[in-house]
Formats: C-alpha cells, sequence, structure tokens
C-alpha cells in the first residue's frame, strides 16, 4: 500500500507542474496575435541578423544579447509571425513555473507547491510577459533554475549543484541585468544559512566562477551604463508598482473595490509571511531585496527603472510567498485538534482571495494592446494590394514597428537620418529595408508613386520629401488609448 501511494505521489508530482505550465501556456495564448510595440519589434528585427551582429548591436543597447539569440534560434526552427516569436516567451513562463513547483515542494511539500504553482500560473503578470517579446520569463525561468539547484548545494554540499548554479546565474546575466538583483537575494539568503561562514571557500569559488564567466561582456556593460537613467522612486511608483504586479493596472485607475481586494491579499500575505518569517526567509528575500535594492539604486546617477516586469522575480516571490504561508498556516493550526475546522476556513478563505486577486489581473491581460500598428500595416496592405507600391517612413521607430510585418514593400527613408539611440544600431548598420534617396530608388524601379507613413501633424498635411509628387489618398488611423494618430499618404507624380 505504501508503495502504491508512493508511486501515485510521484505521478502527481510529475502531472501538477505539468497541468500548470500548459494551464498557463494556453490562457497566454489567447492574446499572442495583438499588435506589437516598439520593444519587441526592435527584438525581432534583430533575429534577421547574424550571431556576430547581435552581439554588436545588443553591445550598442542596454541589454545583454542572451535572449535576442535564442529569440533568432527559436526564429529559423518554428517562424516570424507574431504567435511564433511570441511563444517563446510563453514556453519559459512555463518552465518557470516547473522550475517553482519543484523547489516548492522540495522545501515545502506538495501542498504548498501546487497552491504556489496554481497562483503563478493565474498571475497576471507572468502572463502579460508571456505575451511579448522580450527577456523577462527567460530570465525568470533561468533565475527559479538556480534557485532550485542553490537549494540542492546548500541541501547536499556537492560541487556538481555549486558549479550548476554558478553557470545559471551567469546564463541570468546575459540575459538581463535585472537579474544582479534575484542574485543579490540569493546571497543575502545565504548570509541567514551559513551566517559567519559565508565568507567560506565554497562561496566565494561559486560566485567567482558566476562572474568570470560574464567578465567578457563586462566592458559592454560599462560602455552601455551613460544610456542607463531613471527618477528617484516616489510613493506614486510604488503604488503604481504594486498595481502593475498584481492587477495590471496603474494606482489611478484601480477602482475601489479592486483596491481593497488588492489590500486585502497583500495584507494576508504580509501578515502570515512575518508570523512565519523564519522557514520563509528566501521568499521574502526574493520579494524585498530587489525592489529595496532599485529604489536604493534609483538616486543614482546610473539608476535602473523600478518596472515589475523587469523583476519578474520579485513578484514570482510574492506569489509563491503567498501560497506558501497559507498552507503553513493551515498546517500548524490541524496540529491544534480543536483548530482543525478554523484551519479548513483560513486556507479556503486566503486561497480564494489570492485567486480572486488573479482572476481580477487575468481581465487586464485580455485587454487590446494600446498600440495598431497591425492595424495600420492592414489597411495599407488592404489598399496597396494590387500595386504593391513602396511604403516609406522616415520614422525609424515607426519602421521597426511596421517592418515587423513586411519586410519586402516596408522601406527606411534613411536620408538626413539621425541615429542618436543606440537601439538604432541595427538600423543603421542594415543591408536591406533602407533607401538613401527616395527619387534614384523610384527612378530605379520605375515607379512614380510611393506611400509615406508618418505621425499626422497637428496642422497642415504631410508635404511630399521629394518634389513634383502630389497627394493622390490619406489613410488615418487613431491609436486607443493614446491620442496618437498616423497617416499614410498615397503620392503620385504630377
Amino acid at each position: 500500500m505504501r508503495e502504491y501511494l508512493a508511486k501515485r505521489k510521484r505521478i502527481f508530482s510529475i502531472l501538477a507542474p505539468t497541468v500548470f505550465g500548459i494551464l498557463y501556456m494556453l490562457i497566454c495564448m489567447t492574446c499572442l496575435r495583438r499588435s506589437v510595440w516598439t520593444g519587441e519589434s526592435y527584438s525581432a528585427y534583430l533575429t534577421h541578423f547574424g550571431f556576430r551582429e547581435i552581439f554588436d548591436f545588443s553591445a550598442a543597447g542596454t541589454q545583454p544579447p542572451l535572449y535576442y539569440v535564442f529569440l533568432k534560434i527559436w526564429a529559423h526552427i518554428f517562424g516570424r509571425s507574431d504567435f511564433d516569436l511570441r511563444f517563446m516567451s510563453v514556453f519559459f513562463g512555463a518552465i518557470a513555473i516547473m522550475f517553482a513547483y519543484m523547489w516548492m515542494k522540495y522545501k515545502y511539500g506538495a501542498k504548498s507547491a501546487t497552491l504556489g504553482a496554481l497562483l503563478l500560473s493565474l498571475s497576471p503578470l507572468l502572463i502579460r510577459c508571456g505575451q511579448e517579446m522580450q527577456p523577462f520569463t527567460m530570465a525568470t525561468a533561468i533565475v527559479l533554475a538556480s534557485t532550485y539547484f542553490l537549494q540542492l548545494a546548500l541541501d547536499n554540499e556537492k560541487q556538481k549543484w555549486w558549479i550548476t548554479y554558478a553557470v545559471l546565474a551567469a546564463a541570468g546575466l546575459w540575459t538581463s541585468y535585472y537579474t544582479a538583483f534575484a542574485f543579490l537575494a540569493q546571497l543575502i539568503y545565504l548570509c541567514f544559512v551559513y551566517g559567519k561562514r559565508v565568507l567560506q571557500k565554497r562561496v566565494f569559488l561559486t560566485f567567482g566562477l558566476a562572474c568570470l564567466l560574464f567578465a567578457a561582456w563586462l566592458p559592454k556593460l560599462i560602455a552601455q551604463l551613460p544610456q542607463f537613467g531613471a527618477n528617484p522612486v516616489s510613493l506614486h511608483r510604488l503604488a503604481d508598482f504594486c498595481g502593475q504586479a498584481f492587477l495590471l493596472r496603474d494606482a489611478d485607475s484601480i477602482t475601489g473595490g479592486l483596491l481593497l481586494l488588492l489590500i486585502t491579499g497583500l495584507s494576508l500575505v504580509a501578515l502570515f509571511a512575518a508570523k512565519y518569517r523564519h522557514g520563509l526567509r528566501f521568499l521574502l528575500c526574493g520579494t524585498l531585496a530587489p525592489v529595496l535594492a532599485l529604489i536604493i539604486f534609483s538616486v543614482t546617477p546610473f539608476a535602473l527603472e523600478l518596472a515589475p516586469e523587469k523583476i519578474l522575480f520579485s513578484v514570482v516571490c510574492a506569489t509563491m510567498l503567498g501560497g506558501v504561508s497559507i498552507v503553513i498556516l493551515a498546517n500548524n493550526l490541524r496540529l491544534h485538534s480543536t483548530h482543525r475546522q478554523r484551519a479548513n476556513w483560513a486556507f479556503a478563505g486566503s486561497a480564494v482571495i489570492l485567486l480572486l486577486l488573479s482572476a481580477s489581473g487575468i481581465g487586464a491581460s485580455f485587454e487590446p494592446a494600446d498600440y495598431d500598428f497591425d492595424k495600420l500595416h492592414q489597411n495599407l496592405a488592404t489598399v496597396n494590394a494590387v500595386e504593391q507600391l513602396p511604403i516609406v517612413t522616415d520614422d525609424p521607430w515607426l519602421y521597426y514597428n511596421l517592418s515587423f510585418y513586411d519586410t519586402s514593400q516596408v522601406f527606411f527613408l534613411a536620408e538626413d537620418a539621425s541615429y542618436d539611440s543606440g537601439l538604432l544600431r541595427p538600423l543603421e548598420k542594415s543591408y536591406f529595408g533602407k533607401i538613401s534617396k527616395l527619387d534614384a530608388y523610384l527612378e530605379k524601379h520605375h515607379l512614380s508613386d510611393f506611400w509615406l507613413v508618418k505621425e499626422a501633424p497637428a496642422h497642415g498635411d504631410i508635404a511630399s520629401p521629394i518634389p513634383g509628387f502630389a497627394s493622390a489618398q490619406v489613410l488615418t488611423l487613431q491609436f486607443r488609448d493614446h491620442g496618437q494618430s498616423f497617416e499614410a499618404v498615397h503620392f503620385a507624380k504630377e
């Protein structure tokens, strides 16, 4: 009988994280076709280049290159559509949930792991990050994997687990600089575990190996530092951080009912975590250390932005903290025969509140995107279907967004272009999609018409970039929630 039950437990330990990962993927997949935004289209644009160029372009921007390398490989295997490229983030989000389940089960047991993984699969921010071509879920999956192997290293003291942790720590830094704050939290946790013995040789060698594996990119990071900079964190920004982290809404847009639910959920987690803080040290470090470090860092000249998606690991730890602390509370109450019914009510009520909080935030992840670059391109493509005229823009950021949907007809007018951002280096060095002289291009291809796309001017009409062409047709698109509109003007030779 014991063997039978043990076998069922092993099966459950495999099926549970798989089920939660699939649930997360199914929720994310419902919104992978929404319009791209500039950060995503930049990521997709890099996949057109070789690995050496990706490293060079990443060095000119503000990100390390590993995510873009993986995205290029993924695009080569699965395709370049919005669904295909975004699905890599979905995949890594599911991997993050699986490693979170494995760590929670190892540390706190199956019940804690089950509730924690369920809350993660319904985490609004994790779902939103899974719907974008950005390194957030990949970085979080790497950090959670490193957390699991760090726990194995602490409990078993085997060299292979310390080496695995060091490799994953370096991989995290190669993916996102913000993972440094997650590893800071892990280092603080090691201080709690080892106390004065944290200065032992094993810890030094582990973090030394991680730094050595990242050292090749360190000169690039130093060169990128002048591009960083954010305003100091204010109380209003902290309120926005909490609203975005758990409800995907800014503080000003949270209604009374949602605000009450958010305060209740956070208060419950804070109360339980304070009561059982000694057993929850790692989750407390993972939740608080990145946020506090960014607040302190925000007053330096090279401040990093306090954005919940960039320290997604911190939000994930807060979510796991909620699930684990509820189970610990219920288990402790059940130890007393007179408190068993109270334990059931405490567990059920607290779990329902956290699930309602997640469900309220999930609704925001289904809302339409703020931008409509897909619709802008679709309208142009419909009108331009017969003539197949070149679609030209002199706005490099708009070119990134439109070229995602069409690299054959959309062109960047590079004449008099100013590449004033490191993120424009790929476009500056690009070997496709650019027109240096529009009149020479039209003459070479025997064309007398073209489309010009620009942000709609406040007054007057968009003028032709070359003389002798007059406006024949104008398409206008108003972006939702931004008050921003773009015009596509069909210019024909007079």
